[in-house]
């Protein structure tokens, strides 16, 4: 009676919090290439925060480029979603996901009972941050809004070199995150479906 007592309420937990708390993850680098691959004919980038697996408590981020009409620029054969995973010498490792391996992605962070974010940044501010002299990515971090009320992201311009990430003196900040801006379909965003 005991043991399936016991096996039941396995059955019943939700993935482990994240590390890092509500915000579900510390950081996550894209490196220029891949962040160009996705701007061109493109308005601008939308960042989520996501999980590479139920298990991951330390969180990363997904990037897929934005249509004209504000949906998530994703198509078969592609492109696909990009999932950050570790920085290697001057290059960044990801998992190349589908729609459905994407919105898996952020449905463990909501599992896990955390805060699941959208941010959009204009592909020409993106370029000029990454034309800041040494830059050859961005690390992508979570920060409250001004009034504090939503979790957003911050882009950091970075050089990636040896398997190390420096910031440089550049950033964006999206004050408008989805939730709350998620325009008159939100279920255009993966975060809200």
């Amino acid at each position: 009676m005991l043991l399936g007592l016991l096996a039941f309420a396995g059955c019943a937990t939700g993935p482990d919090p994240s590390l890092y708390g509500e915000q579900g993850f510390k950081e996550a680098v894209f490196d220029q290439n891949t962040l160009e691959f996705y701007m061109k004919d493109a308005p601008g980038l939308r960042f989520y925060n996501a999980r590479r697996d139920r298990d991951d408590d330390h969180g990363s981020a997904l990037v897929i480029g934005m249509a004209k009409d504000s949906t998530d620029n994703y198509g078969e054969p592609g492109p696909h979603y990009r999932l950050s995973d570790k920085v290697v010498g001057t290059i960044v490792t990801y998992y190349v996901c589908t729609e459905t391996r994407a919105l898996k992605s952020v449905e463990w962070v909501q599992e896990a009972k955390e805060a699941s974010y959208a941010a959009n940044f204009r592909s020409e501010d993106v370029e000029a941050l990454l034309d800041l002299k040494d830059c050859n990515g961005v690390r992508m971090t979570p920060e409250r809004t001004k009034d504090g009320e939503l979790w957003s992201m911050r882009m950091t311009a970075v050089r990636i070199a040896g398997g190390e990430v420096h910031d440089l003196d550049g950033y964006l900040f999206c004050e408008e995150p989805c939730p709350t801006l998620c325009g008159t379909e939100p279920h255009r965003y993966l975060n809200k479906r």
